[in-house]
């Protein structure tokens, strides 16, 4: 794993877990804001950390549709189904950071909370896997 991929999922870590503050505090409707915008600045996160792993260029586009469709082997991570079919939600949340009409539910944001951290811990295991099997490849080559 490159040092930027594991900035991005640790960046999308510390997403995670100010959404889920937040939450807990989601009885004052800005909090709950601030949980859903953080929810969708963690997709973004994890979706640009696959783009690094496949040496896409970044591109600075909040649209998780749009993310993900600059990336040439999307249907290979089952995730990016379950994103784009909560894309509507989530790609709104960008706009929560500012005073808006728009309202997050509170069960939508819990349920695609879960989703992220899901996503999260198979990125996380994928990508190890990914730089462990590289070590032993180049292990493999010095002694061949």
């Amino acid at each position: 794993m490159s040092k930027l991929q594991s900035q991005f999922l640790s960046l999308a870590n510390a997403d995670l877990g100010i959404a889920e503050f937040a939450l807990k505090n989601s009885a004052d409707e800005a909090f709950l804001h601030q949980a859903a915008y953080h929810c969708q600045q963690a997709a973004e996160k994890l979706i640009k950390s696959v783009y690094v792993e496949n040496k896409v260029e970044l591109r600075k586009v909040h649209n998780i549709s749009d993310l993900i469709a600059g990336i040439k082997d999307a249907a290979e991570r089952s995730w990016f189904a379950e994103l784009i079919s909560n894309e509507p939600h989530i790609s709104r949340w960008a706009d929560l950071r500012y005073i808006t009409n728009y309202k997050a539910s509170k069960d939508d944001v819990t349920h695609i909370l879960g989703i992220l951290r899901q996503i999260h811990q198979e990125e996380s295991r994928l990508q190890a896997a990914t730089a462990d099997n590289l070590e032993l490849f180049t292990e493999y080559r010095k002694d061949n």
